[in-house]
């Protein structure tokens, strides 16, 4: 018998015990992030970036809250060449290095004793042109309304919209291909919840997704901001809190 319903059914909600180890796995990749943030200079390469990344979430990651077994998957796009297509799943880090007003995405899987987080920042190196703080701060009170619309009963397709109409008001409606969450938790990516434009699924306490949505733009680059949230008996939970700052 075909279980593919079922074993997805079960998957979509988590317990509490399995939130707690999805929190850990979170905060883990907080390690990632931290180290990202503060290496993103001029003349560094994107894999030098990942290369560091993943060594910093072993180094510190094993023994975190008792996790036995941590690994991180990074992808770090750089320049507007890379990171204006840095929508698509695997991006390919190349030894391209950092010039002024470059943007650095980091794309950031964690997985600590089987259970999965998916982060992502962006940087600028040097300094940022008006239109990147532009598009950042815009991106940032987009992933913020999303954020702040999960709730129990709330529809996939609204929780999107909260953070797509404020994209489309500042006039980067094209610039946002991709849908702005999926499920996770057991996997890196998990088929439902997804926030999506027409989305009916409906939220429920124990459901935990990404809620990222992004702005490419040829010139400026590419600019995407990522949490795992996780939906409460009256509202939501970021698992892992980490600040978005551009610079």
């Amino acid at each position: 018998m075909d279980a593919t319903a079922l074993i997805q059914t079960e998957r979509r909600t988590k317990t509490p015990y399995e939130a707690g180890k999805l929190r850990i796995a979170s905060e883990i990749s907080c390690i990632g992030m931290e180290l990202f943030q503060g290496m993103v200079e001029i003349g560094i390469s994107g894999v030098e970036l990942v290369a560091a990344v993943e060594a910093e979430i072993m180094a510190k990651g094993i023994g975190y809250e008792g996790a036995q077994r941590v690994r991180g998957y990074a992808q770090v796009a750089t320049g507007p060449e890379e990171s204006a297509i840095a929508y698509r799943m695997n991006e390919i880090s190349t030894t391209r290095r950092l010039r002024n007003g470059d943007v650095a995405l980091l794309e950031l899987g964690v997985v600590a004793d089987g259970y999965w987080s998916d982060r992502t920042r962006v940087r600028v190196a040097g300094q940022p042109t008006d239109e990147q703080v532009k598009v950042f701060e815009t991106l940032r009170a987009a992933q913020e309304a999303s954020t702040a619309a999960i709730r129990p009963g709330a529809t996939g397709a609204a929780v999107d919209e909260a953070g797509r109409a404020v994209i489309r008001s500042a006039g980067y409606e094209a610039a946002f291909p991709h849908i702005t969450g999926h499920g996770l938790g057991f996997g890196y990516h998990e088929s439902s919840p997804k926030l999506a434009p027409g989305s009916t699924d409906v939220l429920e306490p124990g459901m935990l997704m990404s809620v990222e949505p992004g702005i490419y733009l040829p010139r400026a680059g590419g600019f995407r901001i990522e949490d795992d949230v996780l939906v409460t008996a009256d509202g939501f939970e970021v698992l892992g809190p980490f600040r978005k700052e551009l610079g």
